[in-house]
């Protein structure tokens, strides 16, 4: 016990190594345990392509006329 105290090795921070979970399917990025990643029909998307592939399907609103339109609906009722 003595001779490994004297080495200086508990003195090293332990490595952790993180388990590899999956490879995101768009961009080839590597994706670890405790990383975010998502799947949709199948896909494995990493947080990046998943913020640009909601943004391709999303649809865009022009939230003024939403607001009005909502306004509208609440006070005919």
């Amino acid at each position: 016990m003595l001779k490994n105290l004297n080495n200086g090795l508990h003195l090293e921070i332990p490595k952790n190594k993180k388990t590899y979970m999956h490879k995101c399917d768009i961009c080839d990025k590597e994706i670890f345990e405790g990383d975010n990643c998502y799947k949709i029909d199948g896909i494995i998307y990493c947080p990046k392509c998943m913020d640009t592939h909601l943004q391709i399907i999303a649809e865009t609103i022009d939230i003024d006329a939403f607001l009005t339109d909502l306004e509208n609906k609440e006070v005919g009722d």
